[in-house]
């Protein structure tokens, strides 16, 4: 196992990625396994966590290195046109396409790997006409008579619960089970502490600070204490503004504490307020006030409502008297 992360380790150095927490390494080597492999892969994770960087480091280290790795975001092309994004189209197809027509992102990626970035935007008409590639490996083109064999790899990611969106109807089932034979699930950035500290220091240095700016160890503190909603993209901006304002050559926590600014809820979207807090003795007491009334609605006596319990009578005069449970009811 010790030689297996010292080869990983010396991989992930040349290729210039930070893993430094041990559940980000845990990933990059079982991603480091599966680029042996021509499998589909499915990628899950909030937005910003880097679900690209492993998509990559698959393709860079599979036997279709020197082939094409080509990215499409799935949610920022129009569902009405994502089958010719897609599969292409032949000349004469739409009224204001390509004379000649176009290829397909499929066609492109031939010999290489397509990832297809937040899976879970894709319609329901267009992952039917996925899945028939995957199954087949074979695409036509949009107004074409000729099918054609393509070997491509797909990696998809999500930051959805796919397993929700099936039970729910809006994920067909043989199409997750298509693109999910292997899950790469990557927790937030909040939970890799090693990372934090790891990518703060690569932004400060990619933005100019390099030797010249230095993270204090309160300032290392308050960025592990931070939940980074935004994950990396957060901590990059964060850097940035910091090498844009900071003086001095460090950076402490006023410095990091002035320049992270909040994530605002949006119209319609208020801040997520915290649940009431209740202590032990309350919960306890709201399921005795519960089945003390329940007990005398039930019974038509004290007496009764006491057996019914299996409490003593006087026992339960006083937790009745304790917990202000006054009214009688009577059957």
């Amino acid at each position: 196992m010790y030689s297996q992360i010292k080869e990983l380790r010396q991989v992930l150095e040349e290729q210039g990625i930070i893993a430094e927490d041990p559940s980000m390494l845990a990933i990059f080597q079982n991603a480091y396994h599966l680029a042996s492999m021509d499998t589909t892969v499915l990628i899950y994770g909030g937005s910003g966590v880097g679900k690209d960087r492993i998509a990559k480091f698959i393709h860079a280290n599979s036997q279709r290195r020197e082939g094409p790795f080509l990215h499409i975001n799935c949610s920022a092309v129009p569902q009405e046109l994502f089958e010719a994004e897609l599969f292409g189209y032949e000349a004469g197809t739409f009224t204001g396409g390509l004379h000649a027509g176009k290829q397909g992102l499929l066609e492109a990626a031939s010999g290489g790997t397509l990832f297809l970035d937040e899976i879970g935007e894709m319609s329901l008409q267009n992952q039917v006409k996925l899945l028939d590639f995957l199954q087949n490996k074979q695409i036509t083109r949009l107004g074409g008579g000729v099918r054609e064999d393509l070997d491509v790899r797909i990696i998809s990611a999500t930051n959805r619960d796919l397993r929700t969106e099936v039970r729910a109807g809006r994920f067909r089932e043989d199409f997750y089970y298509r693109i999910c034979v292997v899950a790469l699930e990557i927790p937030p950035l909040r939970e890799r502490p090693r990372d934090i500290a790891a990518f703060a220091a690569h932004f400060i240095a990619g933005n100019g600070g390099g030797e010249a700016l230095k993270l204090t160890p309160d300032a290392l503190e308050y960025l592990r204490q931070q939940e980074w909603p935004g994950n990396l993209r957060e901590l990059q901006n964060l850097m940035e503004r910091v090498c844009i304002f900071g003086t001095g050559g460090k950076v402490t926590r006023s410095m990091l504490e002035q320049n992270h600014m909040a994530v605002p809820a949006g119209p319609g979207r208020p801040e997520k307020e915290r649940p009431q807090h209740k202590t032990l003795r309350e919960s306890v007491d709201e399921c005795k006030r519960a089945c003390i009334s329940e007990a005398i609605q039930e019974t038509a006596t004290l007496e009764e409502a006491a057996e019914w319990l299996g409490v003593s009578l006087d026992l339960l005069h006083r937790e009745k008297r304790r917990l202000g449970i006054y009214k009688r009811w009577h059957r």
